[in-house]
């Protein structure tokens, strides 16, 4: 396919490229209007929206989803060279996330135990793409091969943010240390034409979906 490449994390050079770009994109989504600032001179971010999500009660976690809006959907224009990076399923936990037994994280080996258990609910993911009109098929074979688990990094939070209502508690204003675990995708080099891309997962009551319209000119 000689529409874009698609970047494994199997080198080192990939991998240090992923850990960067996890850590770049969280803190652009927890930033004010982050679909309006998605594009940067090397890559473009892409979100998922969640479908359904865990409250945090106490102790406890609900097992009723919340219903939100269906998914995220986005039509966008780019020139031809475009990356693309984003979250086909994934979890970042903070020092501040409550865990298993109620008390907060605290320590970044608690954090990765969490993001692992919250990961290991989840029973399907995907990450399909349409080109000029044809038929939809997998980016990837096999999207295990994009698991990665980042390095300890800092989050910032600036104020209200999309995600706060999506996170089983919200964030407040400050910065944390946290960890991201999960499948991710980086497409390199898009070439000319329309494509959409469609991404998500589904776990026992956390849901995700996007499908994004995109031009490349």
């Amino acid at each position: 396919m000689g529409n874009y490449t698609v970047v494994i994390p199997d080198t080192q050079d990939n991998k240090n490229r992923y850990n960067e770009l996890v850590k770049r994109w969280w803190n652009w989504v927890y930033a004010d209007n982050c679909d309006d600032n998605s594009t940067s001179d090397d890559v473009t971010f892409l979100r998922g929206n969640v479908i359904g999500s865990r409250l945090v009660l106490g102790a406890g976690i609900s097992s009723t989803p919340i219903d939100l809006e269906p998914c995220h959907t986005k039509n966008i224009t780019t020139k031809a060279g475009t990356n693309i990076f984003f979250p086909v399923y994934h979890v970042n936990i903070v020092d501040k996330h409550p865990y298993g037994d109620g008390k907060q994280c605290g320590s970044i080996s608690r954090c990765a135990q969490a993001a692992r258990n919250d990961l290991g609910d989840l029973y399907q993911k995907w990450a399909k793409i349409k080109i000029d009109g044809g038929q939809m098929q997998d980016i990837t074979l096999n999207l295990n091969n994009h698991y990665f688990e980042s390095d300890e990094f800092t989050l910032k939070v600036n104020g209200p943010n999309a995600l706060n209502r999506e996170e089983g508690f919200s964030l407040g204003k400050g910065s944390y240390q946290g960890v991201a675990f999960g499948n991710y995708l980086l497409m390199n080099n898009f070439q000319h034409g329309t494509y959409e891309i469609d991404f998500g997962g589904k776990a026992t009551n956390y849901r995700t979906r996007a499908i994004y319209y995109m031009t490349v000119n």
